[in-house]
């Protein structure tokens, strides 16, 4: 680990940090391997075939995620959900790889991981209802001011694929008020947007996260970052888990709350971040 000494620095610059090979090819293999498993088991119960595929870039496992896609979408929603309970997953989630490292990265001896913020996402092709805005992930998944996303591709992330765009230094920002576009969003991730939106992202380089099975980003809770769109015919795989500071004054003044899927509000933990009525939305010259 002595190796990563020089992440610590480089995030606290740029607000994010690119890790070549942290991963072994085993260990997202049996993650993949897995994956394939549960969407097969899905297929062949409510449609009666499955496929040989052993990778995820396979032609004809992106073949049954499309047509559930575009003719059962209740079946994405189970696999969405199933595969956050793979246990090779869980155990990478609380493995002393990834404790050890955010551990460094953030010179504690004290690392939570934050309860409902790791999972297993699949960005279907040319779909931007589920695409993650302009955001700090602070303001949905709260644990602690410093916290990390650890975020790393299950296939690679190549440009029409739809990699993460980051503005370099937009951590240095701090906390940002936002508000919600409509009221089906309110108290979700989905909806919530930062005030001033079009300003900051003139401010700042934005940067596409091109990487590779294996690699790690590391993503600082506060740093301003959003979805890319994928173009391509396959699905996006990626996994996130975060970790939060049990040592950050912040986080110990608040409890370290959990994000907005276990329940938790913003509106309870900052109010003060919170546009009270979506009427308030800036407007941006």
């Amino acid at each position: 680990m002595k190796y990563y000494n020089s992440y610590s620095t480089e995030l606290l610059e740029k607000g994010y940090v690119h890790i070549k090979s942290f991963y072994k090819v085993d260990q997202i293999k049996q993650i993949n391997q897995k994956i394939i498993q549960v969407i097969n088991s899905v297929s062949s119960f409510y449609l009666g075939n499955s496929c040989a595929d052993i990778n995820l870039e396979g032609g004809a496992i992106n073949k049954i995620l499309q047509h559930m896609q575009y003719n059962r979408r209740d079946l994405i929603s189970i696999i969405y959900d199933a595969v956050k309970a793979i246990p090779e997953f869980c155990r990478l989630v609380s493995s002393e790889q990834n404790i050890e490292l955010a551990k460094l990265i953030r010179t504690t001896d004290s690392i939570g991981i934050t309860r409902g913020g790791e999972g297993i996402r699949m960005d279907l092709p040319k779909e931007e209802k589920f695409m993650a805005p302009w955001h700090q992930d602070y303001l949905s998944q709260f644990g602690s001011y410093d916290g990390l996303v650890f975020w790393a591709p299950l296939v690679n992330i190549t440009q029409d694929i739809g990699p993460i765009k980051v503005l370099i230094n937009s951590h240095k920002e701090g906390l940002l008020p936002v508000y919600y576009e409509n009221t089906e969003s309110i108290n979700t991730a989905y909806g919530m947007r930062i005030c001033d939106e079009e300003k900051l992202i003139k401010q700042y380089e934005a940067v596409d996260l091109i990487c590779e099975v294996g690699d790690l980003l590391i993503i600082d809770f506060k740093t301003i970052h959003k979805s890319g769109f994928n173009v391509s015919d396959k699905v996006r795989w990626s996994m996130q888990i975060r970790y939060f500071n049990f040592n950050d004054p912040l986080g110990v003044s608040k409890g370290w709350p959990s994000g907005l899927t276990t329940g938790k509000k913003l509106s309870q933990i900052h109010p003060e971040l919170l546009l009270s009525k979506i009427k308030e939305k800036p407007n941006v010259n």
